[in-house]
């Protein structure tokens, strides 16, 4: 129970996963104008990325972040494709 309201453990254990899944659902659906904003979000990353935190070299994060991205805006794009 404590796990869940531990916001430390939860950066430093499913940091990078849920910054990648809110870039990915943020820029491919509609739904994710419920997120946080994009540049708070990514400030907050590249400030962990420096400590022990979320250990991970900041040229690494830029790349899985522009693939979150890209990957997000594919997928809205073919949803709305096929969709309409």
């Amino acid at each position: 129970m404590g796990f869940c309201f531990d916001t430390l453990r939860i950066i430093e254990y499913e940091g990078l996963s849920l910054l990648l899944a809110i870039v990915y659902v943020e820029t491919g659906f509609f739904l994710g104008f419920v997120f946080p904003e994009g540049d708070n979000l990514l400030f907050a990353g590249g400030m962990f990325c420096g400590t022990h935190f979320l250990e991970i070299a900041l040229a690494l994060l830029l790349l899985l972040l522009g693939t979150a991205s890209f990957m997000g805006v594919s997928t809205g794009y073919f949803k709305e494709k096929w969709l309409v």
